[in-house]
């Protein structure tokens, strides 16, 4: 990676000066600004210890507008590939994904009374099978025969 020409230097207050301003302590502090999404930048010779609050504060705010810039262009890059990807399976990349379509399931369970309760088997069992199976019934006589089905 390259690494950036660029150098700005922290003033005492907190501003960047990118004319090599003088700190309070009377020591120059490099701090590298991002000169691209792609540039790369050493922060070893960085005393963070020694900042004032500005001046890491500055740097901070220099930071979150790197990640942003830097999320964005991520983002737009998984965009863009899910886009080809749509494009190649057949889909308009503005579609928005449809469920699958599940067949009908018919009731397999009846309750004698009343009869319109009906219990297709899947999921937790409703009270009136949990009731009648408590009353000594069995599940074979709660099914629904093929027959009047």
């Amino acid at each position: 990676m390259a690494r950036c020409q660029e150098t700005h230097f922290i003033r005492g207050n907190g501003g960047v000066d990118p004319d090599r301003d003088v700190g309070r302590t009377g020591v120059m502090r490099a701090l590298p600004i991002f000169c691209g999404m792609s540039n790369f930048i050493s922060v070893e010779f960085i005393d963070l210890q020694s900042m004032s609050l500005d001046e890491l504060w500055a740097l901070h705010e220099t930071i979150c507008l790197i990640l942003a810039r830097k999320l964005e262009a991520e983002k737009r890059s998984h965009e863009q590939r899910l886009n080809e990807l749509r494009r190649k399976f057949g889909k308009a990349s503005n579609e928005t994904p449809e469920r699958r379509p599940y067949p009908k399931v018919h009731p397999k369970f009846r309750n004698p009374e009343p009869p319109h309760q009906t219990w297709s088997g899947r999921g937790h069992q409703p009270s009136w099978v949990r009731e009648l199976l408590a009353a000594g019934k069995t599940i074979d006589d709660l099914r629904i025969s093929t027959a009047t089905a």
